[in-house]
């Protein structure tokens, strides 16, 4: 498939269509976290006189859809096995056949490859793939990105530093790559009410810093803790909050003791 770039180009301009284009979003599941939140934004932030979009979850249902079939959007979810991938590419295929979108946005690495392998079988709409980490633990992720590649217009990357890597290890074509970092509704946070440093034990005249996010080793986790380690050797007065959930929250309590253990030494 050309390049989005250069489909782009070669693209004849034509009178913006009367009607609403059909375009797919796909994600490997609608559970709460940022790639989904992102695509639920995206989705029912698209102006609906221009654009008809339908949500496809290839896991079982998520707790992001029912917020998006409340926005007027159609999702389906399609409870795949990620144990049977020829099984989800045959059945994302008959969907988006059904659905016939003109472009396919998918995200987070089982969605994108699921995408190209079935847009030949969907009537080969635009696909476009999303990038949202760098992936530094499985390897095989990367090889197969790079092979199933050239199966699609491209990929969006959510940073400069995505981008980057992609190129440069992951050895795609920067012809395939663009970056459009995610948007954030301010809403929310200016609406937000400030949580009382005294709750959590931070004195008012502190230095204070947050991280959010999941916690995971993908978010370099033991490298914040290296280098808070050192300010906080150097700057008493200065403390980190970590707010989230993940697969490594024991892990990182553990970490956490064992540095309060060392410093009362």
């Amino acid at each position: 498939m050309q390049s989005l770039t250069r489909r782009l180009e070669s693209a004849q301009l034509r009178p913006r269509p009367s009607f609403p284009v059909p375009i797919a979003l796909a994600i490997t599941d609608l559970d709460v976290g940022g790639a989904e939140r992102a695509l639920m934004n995206l989705a029912v932030r698209l102006d609906r006189r221009r654009w008809a979009p339908v949500v496809i979850g290839l896991s079982g249902e998520g707790a992001l859809a029912d917020p998006i079939r409340r926005a007027g959007i159609p999702c389906e979810c399609l409870g795949l096995d990620r144990r049977r991938p020829f099984q989800g590419v045959v059945r994302l295929a008959r969907m988006l056949r059904r659905r016939r979108p003109a472009l396919v946005q998918s995200f987070m690495f089982h969605a994108n490859l699921a995408a190209r392998l079935a847009g030949p079988w969907a009537g080969s709409p635009w696909i476009v793939g999303g990038l949202r980490v760098a992936e530094r633990e499985k390897r095989w992720h990367l090889r197969l990105d790079r092979l199933t590649n050239r199966m699609a217009c491209g990929s969006v990357c959510v940073s400069e530093g995505v981008a980057r890597f992609s190129r440069e290890v992951g050895g795609l074509d920067p012809d395939r790559l663009t970056v459009i970092p995610n948007g954030i509704d301010p809403a929310p946070f200016d609406a937000a009410e400030p949580v009382p440093r005294a709750r959590i034990g931070v004195p008012d005249h502190a230095f204070l810093a947050a991280t959010v996010g999941r916690i995971d080793a993908q978010k370099g986790l033991s490298d914040l803790l290296s280098a808070a380690e050192q300010v906080a050797s150097a700057r008493a007065d200065w403390w980190l909050a970590i707010i989230g959930d993940g697969p490594q929250r024991d892990w990182l309590l553990a970490e956490i003791a064992g540095q309060h253990e060392a410093a009362e030494q």
